[in-house]
Parts: structure tokens; sequence; C-alpha cells
């Protein structure tokens, strides 16, 4: 839960930085889904997940975005599958990033 909440800062500085390029505004967004699947997959409670995003300031909608996806995702149990899911699902917030950064 630390490494979300991390996460969210580190995107609350991205976005408000103004040399920010797409590419890192979009790599901390797929970073940060990256993670909240990552914790899905762990077991975190979608309660405490969506606490985070509750408290995730202007980034709020975009968290909660994030959690609720995760969390209807199916849950995978091998670590090959969770690593795969963890990645596919960072990707899509990535390139949806990038092709709405245009």
């Amino acid at each position: 839960m630390k490494k979300i909440f991390a996460a969210i800062l580190l995107m609350a500085v991205v976005s408000t930085s103004q040399a920010a390029t797409d590419h890192k505004t979009c790599a901390g967004i797929s970073e940060l889904a990256e993670q909240i699947m990552k914790n899905r997959l762990d077991g975190v409670r979608i309660t405490d997940a969506m606490g985070l995003a509750n408290n995730a300031g202007e980034m709020k909608s975009l968290v909660t975005e994030i959690v609720s996806n995760a969390y209807k995702s199916y849950g995978y149990k091998t670590e090959e599958y969770k690593d795969s899911a963890i990645k596919d699902f960072g990707a899509t917030y990535y390139l949806d990033c990038m092709k709405h950064s245009k």
C-alpha cells in the first residue's frame, strides 16, 4: 500500500510539472497502474485500494478508474500469469495515455 501512495505522489509531481514530457507522464501512469494491479493480485482488498484513491487529490478520478479496472480483471494464481497481467495492465494505460496526449 505504501508503494501505491508513493506512486500517487509521484504522479502528482509529474502531472503538475510543465517540463514533463508526454512519455514521462504516461510512464508514471503506467507504473501506477502496474502497482495497483500487483497489489490486487497480491490480495490487497479493494476497499483499501479505493481508500487510497479517495485520498489522491486531483488524481482521484484516474486512480479510481485504475483500481476499478484492476479489480474487475481475473485474479491469476501463478507468478508467470501475474507478471504478464501486471505488465499488460500497465501497457494498456501507457498506450491510452499516449493516444490522448497528442
